[in-house]
Formats: C-alpha cells, structure tokens, sequence
C-alpha cells in the first residue's frame, strides 16, 4: 500500500467515561443507565503515556478533551489537562457542561488556563443551569484568558477555531439551536437516535481526520462509536501512530471511500463530518483502492469481540439485528 494517512486533524481524549447528565440526545444513553450512575476515568498514568505518544509522533493535532462523558468528573481532570499542557505544545480544548466549575468558576477556569488549556467552552445546555451560574458568579475581569464569547452569536467564539490566543466561550444549546454552533445533532452510529438509511451511499471524514481515546487508552474507529463496536487498539499495548495506521483503519477507510457502509458502526450512522470533497487527504486528489476480502477480514475479526459497552434498553433494542451482543 502506497497511501499513508496524514496525521489526525484533532484528537479526542476522553477524562471521564459515563456523565452527570442523561441528554436524550447522547449517546450516553446508550450504556448508561441513568445521570451520575456509572464511571470510569482515565488515570494520570495513562494521560502521561497518551501525551508521551503523541509528543512521540510530533503531530499538530488539536487535544480535544471530552467524548463519552463531562471531562470535570474526573477528580483529576485538572491534573490531566497539565500532563497534556506541560508535555504539548499542541491547542488544547475542554468541552464541558460546566458542573466541575460551578462552585468556584474564576479560581477553577483560571487553573484550566494556566494548566495549559487554551480554549474553554461551556455547553449552555437550558434543562441545567451550570452555565447559567457561572456567568452569574464569574468575575469576568479576573479570569487570565483572552477574551470571553456567546457563540454562535459572537463567530470568534467557536470552540474550534484554530489561534494561538486563550478564550472562554459559552456554546448555545445545540439540542435547540443546531444552525451555526460548532457540530450538529448526529444519531452517535444508534447510541442517540434511530438508525438511518440515508448515508448508507455516502463517505465519511471521520476516520480520516480525528482520533478518539477512551479514559482506558483504547482506542475505537470513530468518536460516534459510543458502544466500541469497532475496537481498533490500545495505547497500553499499540503506540498511537501504529494504531492510526493499522489494518483496521486503512480498511474502514477504504469502504468509506468505496460509499458502501456495509459495517457497523458506520452503518446506519448519521454522520459524514465537514469538507467531504477533500478526501481522503484534505486534497480530494488521492485516491484508494477499494475494499478487498482482506480488509473483510480485518474488520469482521475487530466486529467479533463485541461492543466494548453492553448496550442497554432501547439501543439495545435497536441495534440487536446488527451488532453482536456483549455477554
């Protein structure tokens, strides 16, 4: 093979596995039972192995810090976020619904800030009031940041904006205004919503630009992936660059390329991500082979051990045709 996938654009790295929240729009509800009932976290041992990797590889990749769960409920997350900043020079962005801030916002985000974070931004969500409080209880002129936003409506606000400056930004609630925040609702491959069959045909970024890492150092093929259907490696086992490039995810790669998602939990997934035409290289010029039974193989191998999460309720329900269960 001939082709080889430049870095990810961003890598997601989860600090805290499950949420003090149940939205009927995650996919936390897809393990998760219930708001604050299950946790797992990453371990500082494994963050200082994570950020070694990647100082390893020399990638520019945005660190963003978030995934299957609110970063702040690890009683270490400000521990993390200066492993991160102390070893990287890479941006660094949390994305919270702000709880671990509430009691103490200007202390706490200033610690956020000076541990190495250069973007904070704080999910307003309205069925909660944390950012509510924050606004209410922070002094604004005391925070060592840059600047403070409301995004969308201040467009500097967008928390994925690439500079070199450090800013606090408070993201509407993207379960009711979608047009214009940073991301749109997606189904999370099932986890969050019904299954579609509108994007069966179509490719997909993700694999192509973003890495996700689980509070445990593995690591699944997609950020949408909430169950681990499709598990790709584990840092613990597999340095990061080896993982980005292994079998598995050259051949999801190719059948995303091919328009044909015949495998979960690309099927039945609403996702494509942003800037499709430039695949698979941020040109649109390269191109890839298409699947072979090889990659079949490779994938159908990965698919056999089962979700990572046991799926529950009604994602079990749902996805019971076309996932194997966890026993």
């Amino acid at each position: 093979m001939s082709y080889k996938q430049p870095p990810p654009f961003c890598i997601q790295i989860e600090l805290s596995t499950g949420c003090n929240l149940h939205c009927d729009f995650c996919g936390i509800q897809g393990f998760q039972e219930g708001a604050n009932t299950k946790y797992n976290f990453m371990t500082l041992e494994t963050a200082r192995l994570l950020a070694d990797q990647i100082a390893e590889t020399g990638w520019n990749s945005r660190i963003e810090l978030a995934m299957h769960g609110e970063p702040t409920m690890n009683p270490q997350w400000l521990d993390i976020v200066k492993i991160f900043g102390d070893k990287l020079n890479n941006q660094i962005l949390m994305t919270t619904n702000g709880v671990g801030l509430v009691k103490t916002p200007t202390e706490t985000i200033n610690k956020y800030f000076s541990a190495g974070g250069r973007i904070l931004a704080i999910d307003a969500y309205e069925s909660v009031n944390f950012a509510r409080k924050i606004r209410e209880r922070v002094e604004t002129l005391d925070l060592i940041c840059h600047d403070v936003y409301e995004y969308p409506t201040e467009k500097e606000g967008n928390p994925h904006r690439r500079s070199r400056t450090t800013y606090l930004s408070f993201v509407k609630d993207i379960s009711i205004s979608t047009k214009g925040t940073h991301a749109n609702l997606q189904n999370h491959a099932g986890s969050a919503g019904e299954l579609v069959t509108k994007t069966d045909n179509k490719p997909c970024v993700k694999p192509f630009r973003e890495m996700g890492v689980n509070s445990d150092g593995s690591i699944d093929i997609c950020c949408n992936d909430w169950l681990g259907e499709m598990q790709v490696g584990n840092i613990h086992d597999t340095t990061i660059s080896e993982i980005w490039h292994s079998d598995e995810f050259y051949a999801m790669r190719r059948m995303l390329m091919s328009r044909d998602r015949i495998y979960r939990p690309c099927l039945g997934c609403s996702d494509v991500g942003y800037r499709v035409g430039l695949l698979p290289d941020n040109t649109g010029k390269t191109t890839l082979e298409p699947m072979d039974e090889f990659d079949k193989e490779i994938v159908e191998e990965a698919l056999a051990k089962g979700p990572s999460r046991k799926p529950l309720g009604v994602v079990a329900k749902r996805l019971k045709d076309i996932i194997i269960t966890v026993e």
